[in-house]
This record gives structure tokens, sequence and C-alpha cells, in this order.
């Protein structure tokens, strides 16, 4: 028995990706980041045969949510959004989640990370697939080759983020927001050696290569 992830490249603002997390022993399942093209979404679920039981955000931000309303109207199933981006869904039944919630799937845990930067309200969804394959749905806080976008005020925060989500094993397939990337998916161990964002050992190199400065200089 273990969890199943489904990814879909939806369009929508910008080669959005939405995802499906399925249980293989229950066929329960979480949407992702409802968006874009929501009927490819629909369409596996048809041909899976899956139960939706809620919908998962890692952020609030509209391309990655601009479908939720269909979903809910759809399903009738509760969204799980960060406490700091609850008030910016507007559905009958919305979930607070913080970092450290456990999410049960099935017979299964989905872990929730906190990692604000790109935005205040910022999760990554971990979880194991089959054959113990651990697999992060980062959203916008982490592509393949890139991460999210920030600003002076939320760039130590997206630095933190950073640092926590490298500590993860290097076996963890990321599973990232937007196709941006040569590769929908790839391990952290590759990302490690070859994300800019990811290369900088202090916070000072960090600023140069997301903002393009050092914070406290002239741009």
């Amino acid at each position: 028995m273990a969890l199943l992830v489904e990814q879909i490249l939806v369009g929508g603002f910008d080669e959005n990706f939405s995802y499906i997390i399925h249980s293989d022993a229950t066929q329960e399942a979480f949407i992702v980041d409802p968006s874009g093209d929501f009927g490819l979404v629909l369409e596996k679920i048809t041909l899976l045969r899956l139960d939706v039981v809620g919908i998962l955000l890692t952020h609030t931000h509209a391309d990655h949510m601009d479908a939720v309303m269909s979903a809910t109207t759809q399903f009738s199933v509760p969204v799980f959004v960060h406490d700091a981006g609850v008030i910016a869904v507007d559905v009958d039944s919305v979930h607070p989640i913080s970092d450290g919630n456990e999410i049960a799937l099935g017979n299964k845990i989905i872990t929730v990370l906190h990692t604000p930067g790109h935005s205040a309200d910022s999760v990554c969804f971990l979880f194991t697939q089959a054959e113990q394959q651990l697999m992060l749905i980062s959203g916008d806080t982490l592509f393949v080759d890139g991460c999210g976008r920030t600003d002076d005020y939320m760039v130590r925060d997206l630095y933190v983020s950073l640092q926590l989500l490298k500590r993860l094993p290097p076996e963890t397939m990321i599973l990232p927001g937007h196709n941006y990337g040569s590769v929908t998916t790839d391990t952290l161990s590759s990302q490690l050696l070859s994300n800019r964002f990811l290369l900088p050992t202090t916070f000072a190199a960090f600023c140069r290569e997301r903002l393009g400065y050092t914070m406290g200089t002239q741009r």
C-alpha cells in the first residue's frame, strides 16, 4: 500500500503543474493546486476512478488556485491552505495548516513544510511514494534549476526555506509548481549540483544571485 502522484501540465498562467496524490489502498485522492485547464485533472481522476477527499494549496497566488471554485463545486471537499493564506480562499470549507502538520491519506501521511519567501503562505508537501521514494511538491519555493521570485522583504525567508529543503534526503524527488526546467522533475541531489539558487552558501551570495544585488547596497 502506497501513495502515488500524478503530475499534470495544466498550462494556466505560465506552464503550471497541478498534481493528484492518491492512495492505492483506498483510491482516495487530494488535488494539489487546481488551476489552468482543470479538465485535464478531471480526466485523470475519472480514468483512475479516484475519490477526491480534499484540495491542497502550495500558496494562494491566483495562478495556483484559479480552479479552486470549480474543484470544490465538483467535489464538495475542504481546501487545505497555510494559516497565512486562509483569508484568500473564498470557499465553504477551509482547513488551515501549518509547519509540521500531518495530513492523512489512506493509511499514509503527507507532511506540511512551511517554506515562506515567495509568499508568506508558501508550503511544500512531503510524502513517500511507492518503493519508499520521497516526493516533495515544492510549489513556487523550488523549481528544477530555479526558485520562486521574492523581494527585499522576503528574500531572507526564501533563503532560510531553501536551506531547509537542502537538508532533505538527497534522493528526494522535486515536483515543482511550473515547468521551467529542462526536465519536469529532478532529484534534490542533482539540483544541489546544478541549481544556482541552491549553490550559495551565504545569505549575501544568495541575494546577489536571486535579487541581482546584496541587501543594503545600491542596485
